[in-house]
């Protein structure tokens, strides 16, 4: 039976034990173990394995998703902000989804309340995972400093997205339920700052190999690129500049073609998200599920489709439009589908694809705006034009090499939608970071938008059984 834990009730029901199943256990990866008050130290991690399947179980929770829901980081983070921002559009009134396309979420909105409580899961199996390392007696040392870096560096990606979803949001480093109970919601600063130490920790733990033989668990460059992408937001350039390039001359890593781009172990990404059983799920990626279309013959109107703000963003020749999207005309009109990923259904067939969680072009554009902000302006040319020359489109070092400061960061800017257009929230995140959200909702939905609308609600489940936790401006 699937359960929903939130941040209170999780910990008021004395805690989730670690998961203790590899990636391929038949266990289904949402159920929740017996408590860990039921349990020794010992009996979690009594040698090696019990341990690498406890990493194993957070990694399996991360990338989990099913019918009854998507997890956090895995399908939401794309649906949501894509909704709630001017990427996507529900072509069907569902009223649980189209509350965030019309940026009126309430805060008793049950796909909300998944999104916050699936992410907490996660963290408390980190925090949980951290505090009883130290214990196990039998354990190397380069084990616990890999898996715990690990755990830090899972962490480390919730709180950025719960915290750019939220604001300011309950942090805990810790499984004492008792104290957990009565927290309030930190400041955003505060959540950051535990962010970057994570994942420096988990920078300087792990190797530049992967734990696998495939990049589905995080190394060395997985933590710099994640915090290459946390100091931008932070308006921190030079530390940007500085682990953005941690990666970029690691020579692990290339550009792939915009086809092979979203392909398991292509030479662009940096970290994927494997599912964890072909037998638990028939799909490959929450986004292959998501968004793939129905062939067009069959004439059913696809659940999502591109704004025409997204699409006519597009400049001509673009290779990403033609590959990354696809037109289809439905009892005459034409609906424009995000298709990063190709596969939507695995049933008996092999998995094809795995979710990307974090690639190299990311890197490129975090230190191109770095860059410029430091007014480097060829340097910030010279990376931008790399995902522009991937994408078969003119290089701006040809056409426009004069180009001024602020043009230029309103380029990056730009290529920065399409790249990343319907992938993990970055739109909705760049617009709320560059200040620009305002007057771009505005323009796309009108008397629609409010300021507030830029946080989603915490959950009013959270709001009554937390005493502390409070509300966000314009929900109830």
């Amino acid at each position: 039976m699937r359960k929903i834990i939130t941040t209170s009730r999780y910990i008021l029901a004395a805690g989730l034990a670690i998961i203790l199943y590899p990636l391929n256990s038949c266990k289904k990866t949402l159920d929740i173990a017996p408590p860990v008050d039921q349990l020794t130290t010992t009996e979690v991690f009594t040698d090696s394995s019990s341990v690498e399947n406890a990493i194993l179980g957070a990694y399996a929770l991360q990338a989990t998703f099913n019918f009854a829901s998507t997890s956090f980081l895995c399908g939401n983070v794309t649906l949501f902000p894509g909704l709630s921002s001017d990427e996507l559009h529900k072509t069907a009134v569902s009223s649980l989804y189209t509350q965030f396309e019309q940026n009126a979420i309430l805060s008793n909105n049950s796909l909300n309340e998944d999104n916050w409580s699936n992410a907490y899961n996660l963290i408390y199996q980190c925090n949980l995972i951290l505090e009883k390392l130290p214990a196990a007696a039998t354990i190397s040392a380069s084990q616990k400093l890999r898996v715990g870096s690990e755990a830090k560096f899972l962490r480390a990606l919730n709180y950025f997205y719960l915290t750019n979803e939220y604001g300011r949001v309950a942090l805990t480093t810790s499984s004492d339920y008792s104290a957990n109970t009565l927290l309030s919601r930190s400041d955003t600063a505060d959540v950051y700052k535990q962010v970057i130490a994570d994942l420096k920790d988990a920078e300087a733990g792990l190797g530049t190999a992967y734990p696998t033989v495939n990049k589905v668990r995080a190394n060395k460059y997985a933590a710099a690129a994640l915090l290459a992408r946390v100091y931008l937001y932070q308006k921190d350039y030079t530390d940007a500049v500085k682990e953005a390039t941690t990666v970029l001359s690691s020579g692990m890593y290339s550009l792939a073609t915009p086809a092979g781009a979203f392909l398991p172990n292509n030479s662009e990404a940096i970290l994927q998200l494997m599912p964890p059983s072909t037998t638990q799920s028939i799909f490959s990626t929450p986004e292959g599920s998501l968004f793939v279309p129905p062939a067009a013959i069959y004439q059913i109107i696809p659940n999502y489709a591109l704004t025409s703000g997204l699409v006519n963003s597009f400049e001509s020749g673009d290779l990403r439009r033609t590959n990354w999207t696809v037109d289809q005309l439905i009892q005459g009109v034409n609906y424009t589908v995000p298709l990063k990923y190709k596969q939507q259904f695995a049933f008996s067939a092999a998995i094809q694809e795995w979710e990307i969680a974090l690639r190299l072009a990311d890197c490129y554009l975090v230190r191109a705006e770095a860059q410029a902000f430091q007014n480097h302006l060829p340097d910030a040319i010279a990376d931008l034009d790399q995902v522009r020359g991937r994408a078969g489109l003119p290089k701006i070092a040809d056409t426009d090499p004069g180009i001024s400061q602020p043009e230029l960061v309103d380029t990056i800017f730009h290529e920065r939608r399409i790249e990343f257009f319907t992938e993990w929230g970055h739109r909705w995140f760049d617009l709320k970071r560059t200040g620009r959200i305002n007057s771009v909702m505005t323009a796309a939905k009108g008397n629609q938008w409010k300021p507030t609308a830029a946080l989603f609600p915490i959950p009013h489940s959270e709001v009554l059984a937390a005493p502390n936790i409070g509300q966000n401006d314009g929900y109830n």
